[in-house]
């Protein structure tokens, strides 16, 4: 997991990345799998103002603050997004 978060570090920075939000939404993937659901919901946030039109992660972004505000220390929490374009997305199956 945090290899992966480095790669999408890099990938933020990337001057010619096309959907400028797929990286922190992989972040926010990767952050949900080691339970680090602060930065999670930190990378989600800005995934969305990049993408507001996004619903599936919006759907995402308002689970985990319900989830935060219950303070709930474990939970099992599956992040799904549409499989529009796999190879800008964090595999599903390691989720």
């Amino acid at each position: 997991v945090e290899e992966s978060i480095k790669w999408f570090e890099l990938a933020k920075k990337a001057p010619k990345y096309q959907n400028k939000e797929y990286p922190y939404i992989n972040a926010g993937r990767a952050y949900m799998m080691a339970q680090n659901y602060e930065k999670a919901m930190a990378e989600f946030e800005v995934a969305l103002t990049l993408c507001p039109e996004n619903e599936d992660l919006r759907n995402t972004v308002d689970k985990l603050e319900r989830t935060l505000n219950r303070d709930m220390p474990e939970y099992d929490f599956k992040v799904n997004f549409k499989q529009d374009n796999q190879e800008n997305h964090f595999p599903q199956e390691d989720l």
